[in-house]
């Protein structure tokens, strides 16, 4: 599995994430793969859940902004909850 964090063409199994760095909100585009049932889960840097969202589009837009600025840790799982990829977040 490839995680991408900047927008270009995904390659088949490619998840992408993009802006990264974001402001806002982030896109997460999981058009390369073939589960539909994901979950996007945000930890902060102590490993604290933050955040938690099913995946119901295959480019779906989440918003940042209520974070403060930092580095944060992403994990997409399939609805078996197995990770199918892990990716740093930086918010600015």
């Amino acid at each position: 599995m490839n995680v991408l964090t900047a927008k270009n063409t995904p390659k088949e199994n490619t998840i992408v994430v993009y802006p990264n760095p974001g402001i806002e909100d982030i896109t997460i585009d999981t058009r390369s793969l073939k589960d539909r049932k994901l979950k996007f889960v945000l930890y902060d840097c102590r490993g604290a859940l933050l955040k938690t969202t099913n995946l119901a589009a295959s480019e779906q837009q989440l918003s940042i902004k209520e974070f403060s600025s930092g580095v944060y840790f992403g994990v997409i799982l399939n609805n078996e909850n197995e990770v199918l990829a892990t990716f740093n977040l930086v918010h600015q």
